[in-house]
């Protein structure tokens, strides 16, 4: 999963995403035969790029996604750029176009090797501006079954927040809180100067005894809000040793309808075999010898904690089946993963850059 967050108020657009993304791999690709022990691996990776913006004069519009991973989201988002016309068109129109070009071709945009499952989600969110319009328009496809595109309200202000929400209430409930200080500290500053607290204090007493209004945010506010949220989620998974689905960095644009999108922190894509190791030890192979799946977990650096209940990668790289009690060398299986990954394998406490691949 991946989290994607998406903040309107009566000042413009927000749009945050995370860099995280967890690479599923399949050795059995390279040799069926050879590697059929091995039906899959989870590997995580930072560099990925989930929040894409274009050039004039398309400069209006934001895209960002979420979801299982089984469409390559980012890639139908870098085509249609190449495809929009010459004139800046309108947001639902943006949507339309990127839907279209994925019917046209799905397998084109197709991840992995398994069937589509009944409920698969991959989520495209395409915000922004019409020309001349006053509110932000926001339109989500849900590929590959419910494809919309669906609009979404927006205005005067709201949030979306799409992927990996577990601890979004309590980062929420940060947020109150801070503004809450913010406002009890203007207040009190006005009191020394006797300045007037009126219109302050009836925004507190309405803070803390309702949820917070979007609409009338700054831009800096949800610039704020939507790092706050993603960094606590990944602060969170941390603490409690959960999957690291959230992570690698912070893309952030902001938009308003008369300037357009303004960068903030926007980091290049990196390809497959560029991204840098999420620092994890969350990553496994799993292994299947007589229908049962053991799972085993690899790691690229030394002492980290083993995840229960996963096997912890063994010295002598040898697996013996918990059914039959066949054993099995995993010497070419590391190999080939590593060859995939870019990175060593730790075995036995030894460091990677004395391993001989």
């Amino acid at each position: 999963m991946s989290l994607a967050i998406i903040i309107a108020s009566t000042n413009g657009i927000v749009v945050a995403a995370e860099r995280r993304v967890g690479s599923y791999i399949h050795p059995t690709i390279v040799d069926a035969e050879k590697y059929r022990l091995c039906p899959s691996a989870l590997v995580y990776f930072d560099g990925c790029k989930k929040l894409t913006v274009y050039e004039p004069p398309h400069s209006f519009v934001a895209f960002t996604y979420t979801g299982s991973g089984s469409i390559n989201s980012h890639q139908l988002i870098e085509d249609l750029k190449q495809k929009v016309p010459s004139q800046r068109l309108l947001i639902r129109e943006y949507a339309d176009a990127l839907l279209k070009l994925y019917s046209e071709n799905p397998d084109q945009y197709r991840l992995g090797y398994e069937p589509f499952a009944a409920d698969t989600s991959n989520n495209i969110y395409v915000t922004g501006y019409d020309q001349g319009a006053v509110e932000a328009f926001l339109f989500q496809l849900d590929l590959p079954f419910r494809a919309g595109p669906t609009l979404m309200s927006m205005h005067p202000g709201g949030i979306v927040v799409s992927g990996t929400g577990d601890h979004l209430e309590a980062a929420i409930e940060v947020l109150r809180e801070r503004q809450i200080r913010k406002l009890e500290k203007q207040i009190s500053g006005n009191r020394l100067v006797g300045s007037p607290t009126a219109i302050h204090e009836a925004k507190l007493h309405f803070l803390r005894n309702s949820d917070i209004q979007w609409a009338g945010m700054s831009i800096q506010e949800m610039q704020e809000s939507a790092e706050l949220i993603i960094e606590h989620t990944v602060a969170e998974q941390i603490r409690l040793n959960e999957v690291p689905s959230v992570g690698g960095g912070i893309d952030v644009i902001r938009m308003t309808r008369r300037r357009g999108v303004e960068v903030i922190k926007y980091d290049p894509y990196l390809e497959v075999g560029k991204r840098p190791l999420a620092e994890t030890h969350h990553n496994f192979i799993v292994l299947n010898c007589c229908g049962q799946n053991v799972e085993m977990q690899i790691d690229f650096e030394l002492d980290n904690p083993l995840v229960e209940p996963r096997l912890r990668y063994p010295a002598d790289e040898q697996f013996q089946c918990p059914i039959c009690r066949t054993s099995h060398d995993l010497s070419e299986l590391r190999k080939v993963i590593q060859e995939t990954v870019n990175y060593y394998i730790i075995v036995d406490g030894k460091r990677p850059e004395i391993l001989k691949v």
